[in-house]
């Protein structure tokens, strides 16, 4: 029985040899990383015209938390 993980000496084609996201492209590059590289500047150019991620979660930082709370509520040091 052959190891699973002994692939150098295994003679069968690779399963991936067939595979569109493995496969590579005629840019050279696989499907996986021609996508990924399209996301990426899909990023990029949100970033730039939002001025900041896409991603990003108002609200979520500590600082942003203690903006907005009453000031009876900050705790700047111990306990009041």
């Amino acid at each position: 029985m052959a190891n699973a993980f002994d692939w150098r000496r295994d003679k069968r084609p690779s399963i991936f040899a067939t595979d569109p996201a493995f496969t590579a492209t005629k840019s050279g590059r696989t499907q996986a990383q021609a996508s990924s590289e399209a996301g990426r500047a899909i990023v990029e150019r949100r970033t730039k015209q939002l001025g900041r991620s896409p991603g990003y979660i108002p609200g979520l930082s500590r600082a942003e938390r203690l903006a907005s709370a009453p000031g009876a509520y900050i705790r700047r040091s111990g306990v009041r």
